[in-house]
């Protein structure tokens, strides 16, 4: 897919970032020629996964205040602080450290600041993908020929 962008004339080698909700499929598509943002919210949602329910919104507090901090070391430091769940929780101990430099990408390049609420998550292009999915739900938005006028599969007669 990468090879076709660029063909299309797109230099993605110059640099493309790429926010992934975590799956290791895509990040192995595109580990090479990317840089690799992982979904906060899907990482934080995941550590809590493995918490009791009444220790769920303290280490929800504690995983945005590390992310929130400006400088890279301080934001993994926080995190790896957190980690001192070894104690009591190891699979939230070892879920906090998976991985857990695709999810300072943006910290690393100094962009955090600027980009946080967008880059930092997969919900944006999430939302987009629902309204489009909503919107063409009504069979009257969808073409019924290909560009090409071929019949599209759910008018080919059976």
């Amino acid at each position: 897919m990468l090879d076709k962008i660029k063909e299309q004339g797109f230099d993605y080698y110059s640099g493309l970032l790429c926010v992934i909700d975590g799956s290791k499929g895509i990040s192995k598509a595109v580990k090479d020629k990317t840089l690799i943002q992982k979904c906060r919210y899907h990482k934080r949602d995941n550590i809590l996964s493995y918490l009791n329910e009444s220790d769920q919104e303290y280490y929800k507090k504690e995983i945005n205040i590390a992310y929130s901090q400006e400088i890279y070391s301080e934001a993994k430091s926080k995190l790896l602080e957190i980690s001192e769940l070894k104690e009591t929780n190891m699979s939230a101990a070892n879920s906090i450290e998976e991985r857990l430099e695709e999810t300072l990408t943006l910290h690393r390049l100094e962009l955090n600041l600027m980009f946080d609420r967008t880059f930092s998550t997969t919900n944006p292009i999430k939302n987009i993908n629902r309204l489009i999915k909503d919107y063409t739900r009504n069979d009257s938005y969808c073409p019924k020929k290909s560009p090409k006028g071929e019949k599209l599969p759910d008018e080919i007669d059976g």
